[in-house]
């Protein structure tokens, strides 16, 4: 008969340990998870080509990491900067920065804790310097990626 401790070690044996490549691949993936991101969403009711990316571009420009990845979700207007390299624990200074890079007036922002951190949200009416749309706001969000999927969850 066998017991725990057997089942145990048969789970210790079946693992094995992460390959070099692997390890850099779980890192890769963890420094995207808990990193700072920003995320700029348009409120239209039609999605304007390039208008979320080209908000995005400015924002990782006037953050100081013009290379950092911008996720674009195909056929809407939003965008996501990050991860970046801004602090995890001050997501009020990425959204002030965030601000900062595209200008105008922005309302106080809105913090909402989750279990794996805060987020910040704020939105501003759009301007004729937004782009060439009637989109009435831009809204920013800041926080590390799960914390952001957090978020969405219960919001949506």
């Amino acid at each position: 008969m066998r017991n725990d401790e057997d089942e145990d070690e048969d789970l210790v044996a079946d693992t094995s340990p992460l390959t070099p490549e692997e390890a850099a691949e779980m890192q890769e993936l963890m420094h995207d998870l808990f990193g700072m991101m920003l995320s700029v969403t348009i409120e239209t009711d039609t999605p304007v080509p390039g208008m979320a990316e080209e908000l995005a571009q400015q924002i990782r420009v006037g953050i100081g990491e013009p290379e950092c990845r911008i996720q674009i979700d195909d056929g809407t207007h939003d965008a996501v900067v990050g991860p970046t390299g801004l602090h995890t624990d001050d997501p009020h200074g990425a959204l002030q920065l965030a601000v900062a890079a595209l200008g105008g007036t922005w309302e106080d922002p809105d913090i909402t804790d989750t279990s794996m951190g805060p987020v910040l949200h704020t939105s501003r009416p759009a301007d004729a310097n937004t782009h060439k749309t009637s989109a009435p706001r831009v809204h920013l969000w800041a926080g590390t990626a799960f914390s952001l999927i957090e978020y969405i969850e219960e919001h949506a």
